[in-house]
C-alpha cells in the first residue's frame, strides 16, 4: 500500500548526534523520527527508551518497505544562539546553564511517500482524515511539534519546487540526468534498539 502525505511545521531541529559542543540540524526530520511519529498517532509507545524503540521497530519499522522525502528547495534556517537549562545537577554542578548554538529550520514543509503493510496504511490514512492521534505529534523533539498533518494526491505535487531523498540501495537507484549527495542518516533501529546509521541520497536537477 501506498500513502502520500504532507507534514508542516513551524519550526524545526533535528541535532545531528556526532556534534558535542555545537548543534547543526539536519534539514529533515530521518527515518526514525517519522517511525516515532507514526507510533505516537497510533498510540504505540513504552516509557524506557530501549524498550519504545524495539517496540517502534516491531510495530512501525518492520511494516514500512520504503519512504521516500520531498523537501523544499527554498529551506529558511537560521544559527541561534540558546540558553539551555541543566536539569540534571548530577550531569552540570558546576553550571546551572549551558550555552549551545543549534540551527533551527522555519516553515519545514514535507513531503512522505510510503510504502507499508496495508494494516498499517489504513491505520494512518484513518487517524490522519480523522485528525486523530493518541500522543502529541512531534519530529523527534518534543520542540518541534506538528502544525499540519494531511493526505495529499502524489500525482499532485510539483516535483519542480523540492528535492527527493530516498535511501541509497546501489547506484541504479539514483535517476539519470540527476545530480546527487550521499547522506548518511539514523534510519532505522536494530533488535537491541539502538541506531542504524545508512546511506540514502540527496537528488536534484541539473
Amino acid at each position: 500500500m501506498e500513502i502520500c502525505l504532507k507534514i508542516v511545521a513551524k519550526t524545526f531541529s533535528y541535532r545531528h548526534p556526532l556534534f558535542l559542543t555545537s548543534a547543526p540540524s539536519y534539514l529533515f526530520p530521518p527515518p526514525t523520527s517519522i517511525y516515532g511519529l507514526f507510533a505516537a498517532i497510533l498510540g504505540i509507545g513504552k516509557n524506557d527508551v530501549k524498550e519504545n524503540r524495539k517496540l517502534i521497530k516491531k510495530e512501525i519499522q518492520d511494516k514500512i518497505d520504503d519512504i521516500e522525502f520531498l523537501i523544499q528547495k527554498n529551506v529558511r534556517s537560521r544559527s541561534l544562539g540558546i540558553i539551555r537549562f541543566n536539569a540534571d545537577e548530577n550531569k552540570w554542578r558546576r553550571s546551572w546553564f549551558t550555552t549551545m548554538t543549534y540551527n533551527y529550520v522555519f516553515d519545514l514543509e514535507l513531503i512522505l511517500i510510503i510504502k507499508c503493510e496495508e494494516e498499517l496504511g489504513n491505520k494512518l490514512v484513518e487517524s490522519i482524515k480523522n485528525y486523530v492521534s493518541c500522543f502529541t505529534p512531534y519530529l523527534g523533539s518534543s520542540e518541534n511539534l506538528i502544525q499540519e498533518i494531511s493526505l495529499v494526491n502524489k500525482n499532485e505535487i510539483d516535483l519542480s519546487n523540492y528535492i527527493k531523498i530516498k535511501k541509497l540501495r546501489n547506484l541504479t537507484n539514483v535517476e539519470r540526468n540527476s545530480n546527487y549527495l550521499r547522506l548518511r542518516l539514523p534510519s532505522a533501529y536494530d533488535e537491541e534498539g539502538n541506531w542504524i546509521y545508512e546511506d540514502w541520497v540527496l537528488i536534484y536537477k541539473a
